[in-house]
């Protein structure tokens, strides 16, 4: 298996047991002429509106006479009652360490809630997906020519978010530890109900970084709660003369179609700009016995398939 969009392949096992929770991973992702192996676990304590957990990991990557190994750990937590929450992780990787804090406010008619985060400039790791801004960079293990996207290290950002019923409304800042510049972002949702068994969602997300920016719209329609056209919209990045960069631009459109709660068929197209395209097919079938079957046969470049099956104990 060679997964297209994924950060693991292999076996990852969940174990629940009162208030405490285990979860185990083993995943070995092939390359052309590199392997990358992830070994980790984790435990969770759950008791009433308090949460806390502790997990390790370790990365194995061997490219031809490259051999780059990265052990990870992490702390989190959280706190709730009805009226707020407040979360947080503290992460290192091989001494380099990052810190994200979430606090979360309700009100009658109304939830803001503020996001704050900030990784070193080491903070390379593999499997992470810790909250950032959506420009990253890439790091070689090395100096190789396999490199990974690294979207944390360095970066110190700050989020806030305002939502109604309908509507939500989010700021995004944040500067790399290299650069003087604060960059900004802007997020605008909107939610309603055509008919009564008829409701749309529309968003558009606009990003500024240093002299180049992208804007993101896409909209989305669902019928008794089953979407029927469940993502269409586009992506734009603009260099600094405001012309399109046309091999990362790209429109796309998701079909997803439901039948009786059991199996979901799933079509998915994107456009890019220069002409190029990637197409996603796939199902999601869940059975009575408490097996999920997940396929995919992903067209960009060749072709590539990817299968994820959970069982439920």
């Amino acid at each position: 298996m060679y997964p297209t969009d994924s950060f693991y392949n292999g076996l990852k096992l969940d174990v629940k047991n009162g208030s405490f929770g285990e979860r185990f991973y083993y995943s070995e992702k092939k390359y052309s002429s590199a392997k990358k192996i992830f070994i980790g676990s984790g435990v969770v304590f759950k008791k009433r509106g308090l949460t806390a957990g502790i997990s390790a990991g370790l990365n194995n990557f061997d490219n031809l006479d490259v051999v780059d190994k990265r052990f990870t750990v992490g702390l989190n937590f959280k706190i709730e009652n009805k009226l707020s929450s407040i979360a947080g992780e503290y992460a290192s990787v091989e001494q380099s360490g990052g810190l994200f804090l979430k606090g979360l406010r309700w009100f009658d008619d109304m939830a803001i809630s503020t996001e704050f985060w900030r990784y070193s400039d080491n903070f390379n790791n593999y499997n992470c997906s810790g909250p950032s801004a959506t420009d990253y960079s890439s790091f070689y293990p090395g100096g190789q020519e396999l490199g990974f996207r690294s979207a944390q290290a360095g970066e110190t950002g700050l989020a806030v978010n305002f939502t109604r019923r309908y509507l939500s409304i989010g700021f995004q800042f944040w500067r790399q530890s290299y650069e003087r510049q604060v960059k900004s972002s802007f997020n605008l949702r909107l939610f309603g109900r055509l008919k009564d068994n008829l409701s749309a969602v529309f968003q558009t997300v606009s990003m500024f970084k240093d002299q180049n920016s992208y804007l993101w719209l896409r909209t989305g329609f669902w019928q008794d709660e089953r979407p029927l056209l469940k993502r269409c919209g586009f992506k734009l990045y603009f260099n600094e003369n405001a012309k399109i960069i046309g091999n990362r631009s790209y429109s796309y459109i998701d079909f997803l179609y439901g039948l009786e709660g059991q199996l979901n068929i799933f079509l998915k197209l994107r456009n890019y700009s220069d002409g190029k395209a990637r197409w996603f097919f796939g199902e999601e079938l869940n059975l009575t016995n408490g097996i999920n079957i997940n396929a995919e046969v992903v067209i960009f470049k060749g072709k590539k398939v990817n299968l994820k099956i959970e069982k439920l104990l």
